[in-house]
């Protein structure tokens, strides 16, 4: 998709398809980072950090990382219309596995992915370890993460 397809005044109410965000997402990363995504991830933060609802921050703190992200498959349900992910999940490893969507090949997708599970865990408290990114093959991603 090309920045020319996006809508010229987005809505704050309407949910744009994922290949809409990921554009947006590359036009921000290559014309307000100088090509960085990296520095992505600190802005996201910031802005969805300030966004949340402090009681449903509260709650997620303390209900704590591991139960958070074994709520993955659900969520993937409500956020998209295709794919699936699986997770597993232990004491404080968790691994997510997404098919069955083209998008899941999406390099910037798949740094967005990085980025969440990065800030649940920072949102939680809590730091991450390792983080470590598989590409299993078309339509297919998937993500380890240690927190301590």
């Amino acid at each position: 998709m090309s920045p020319r397809e996006l809508p010229d005044a987005p809505s704050r109410k309407v949910w744009y398809p994922v290949g809409h965000q990921l554009a947006i997402t590359r036009w921000v990363g290559e014309t307000l980072l100088d090509g960085d995504l990296l520095a992505l991830e600190p802005l996201l933060f910031t802005a969805t950090h300030g966004a949340r609802d402090r009681v449903v921050e509260w709650a997620m703190a303390t209900v704590g990382v591991s139960f958070v992200f074994r709520q993955g498959e659900r969520l993937h349900g409500w956020l998209y219309d295709r794919g699936r992910v699986r997770t597993s999940v232990q004491r404080n490893h968790a691994k997510f596995d997404w098919s069955g969507a083209d998008f899941f090949g999406n390099p910037t997708w798949r740094l967005l992915q990085c980025f969440a599970v990065r800030a649940t865990i920072r949102t939680l408290g809590r730091e991450v370890v390792e983080l470590t990114a598989f590409d299993p093959g078309p339509g297919r991603y998937s993500l380890a993460v240690t927190w301590g």
